[in-house]
């Protein structure tokens, strides 16, 4: 290891940095995106069993007891008294935005780190080709075992630099489809709640006029 190291000099250390620098944004965002899904799905469950049996007030106190990306689109669905399908999507869009955002936050960074990582490998394999034709040059040695060695050692970073570039990208976007689902997820939760409310809110037009007494201590 230490040998390889040697051969591949200070260009493999900084893939083998950023490898880990890329798995440990990578496992990271994994865990998070787990929890927000399964732990949003549950409480948006619970959230619309409330509202459905009247009992707003406690729907609204589980969202802010969980506060989570589902949690604030449930309770902004709830707030936003609109029967129209489109602008109520055209009002909620921006928060949606901003929590998809969140989503996606550190992605880039580990699709940066996946693409950067073989132009890496295949940097250090140029600088040890230019140094094994300088060595050649100097020397005068045309050796064939010389030269297969010299390259041999040049491909080091190049196979280093694919090895953990390659399962890097396939998980990036793997990352992109779990972080998309979930978008996915709460956007169909809040148009859940916002349905049930306007139900109930139709039949219950004291429940109505209660709600924005709710939305002080949002």
């Amino acid at each position: 290891m230490i040998e390889l190291f040697y051969h591949g000099g200070w260009l493999l250390a900084a893939i083998v940095a950023l490898s880990i620098g890329g798995w440990t944004l990578a496992v990271g965002k994994w865990l998070e995106l787990r929890e927000t899904l399964a732990e949003g799905a549950r409480r948006a469950d619970t959230v619309i069993r409330h509202v459905r049996a009247r009992e707003v007030e406690r729907a609204m106190a589980v969202c802010r007891d969980h506060a989570n990306a589902f949690s604030r689109m449930i309770m902004a669905s709830i707030c936003m008294d609109e029967t129209d399908p489109k602008i109520f999507a055209r009002r909620i869009r921006p928060l949606l935005n901003a929590e998809a955002a969140g989503m996606r936050r550190h992605l880039p960074l580990i699709g940066t780190a996946a693409a950067i990582l073989p132009l890496l490998g295949l940097l250090g394999t140029v600088v040890g080709i230019v140094r094994m034709f300088a060595a050649i040059t100097e020397y005068g040695s045309m050796d064939l075992y010389f030269v297969a060695d010299g390259i041999s050692h040049a491909l080091v970073t190049t196979q280093a630099g694919l090895a953990m570039g390659m399962p890097l990208v396939l998980c990036h976007g793997w990352l992109g489809l779990r972080a998309q689902c979930c978008i996915d997820t709460m956007t169909q939760y809040s148009k859940e709640v916002q349905v049930s409310c306007l139900t109930l809110f139709d039949n219950d037009e004291d429940l109505r006029m209660r709600l924005p007494a709710s939305t002080l201590r949002l």
